[in-house]
């Protein structure tokens, strides 16, 4: 009878748990070093993450297997829940740009907690509506942009990320940059050197300071 009690309990508890007490009764904490990978692309969606301290970036191999790093998720953040929620298998790779302190949730269990309560839902629709905006500027950058458009978007998408520091660390190689703005390594760094020259940013090493934000968000707009 105990045993019967306490299976019941662990069906119905879920319903009663917020979101924040799921994941802290049903995930496991962990970390990983940087460069190590948490899942890959076309693995089963097993388990999804939270990151609680750190940066993962998001990267995909198209049909000629050529790289393009997607988005850089950081801290307070998840990584893996929209294809958890919507496929069987993960439509990119995930791998750790620093070290990383993460949860690891369970995505079996979290789809039978978010269809059985539709206030939780109401709390992840606006993260997959967000993920889902910035997927379409993304497309939008990389079919109609010129290259120093592309180039101008990078910069202020890490100045975004590192919470509008006009100072900050580019956290990626040269050749993860250029991954990231759809061009070359050799392209890449030649614009980076022309905004220098023209005096938009300083930049020593992979640290940029922003001098002229009115001429980046020009160059981004007009493409």
């Amino acid at each position: 009878m105990n045993k019967i009690t306490n299976e019941t309990h662990v069906k119905e508890s879920p319903g009663k748990l917020s979101f924040e007490e799921f994941i802290e009764k049903t995930g496991t904490q962990t970390q990983i070093d940087k460069g190590q990978v948490l899942f890959s692309q076309e693995s089963p969606t097993l388990n999804f993450y939270q990151i609680n301290r750190g940066l993962i970036k998001l990267h995909k191999n198209n049909c000629q297997q050529k790289p393009s790093i997607l988005k850089i998720e950081k801290d307070p953040g998840f990584v893996g829940l929209t294809d958890c929620l919507g496929s069987d298998k993960f439509s990119y790779t995930a791998t750790a740009v620093t070290s990383c302190q993460l949860t690891i949730l369970d995505a079996k269990k979290f789809n039978i907690f978010f269809k059985k309560r539709t206030d939780i839902a109401l709390k992840i629709v606006p993260l997959l509506a967000s993920e889902s905006l910035y997927f379409q500027c993304r497309l939008i950058s990389g079919q109609h942009k010129q290259l120093p458009g592309r180039v101008a978007d990078t910069l202020l998408y890490f100045r975004e990320l590192f919470n509008n520091s006009e100072t900050f660390i580019l956290p990626l190689s040269r050749t993860e940059l250029a991954q990231f703005a759809g061009t070359t390594k050799e392209s890449f760094i030649r614009t980076l050197t022309e905004f220098k020259n023209d005096k938009i940013i300083n930049l020593n090493d992979r640290q940029v300071s922003i001098r002229s934000m009115e001429i980046l968000k020009t160059l981004s707009r007009l493409g």
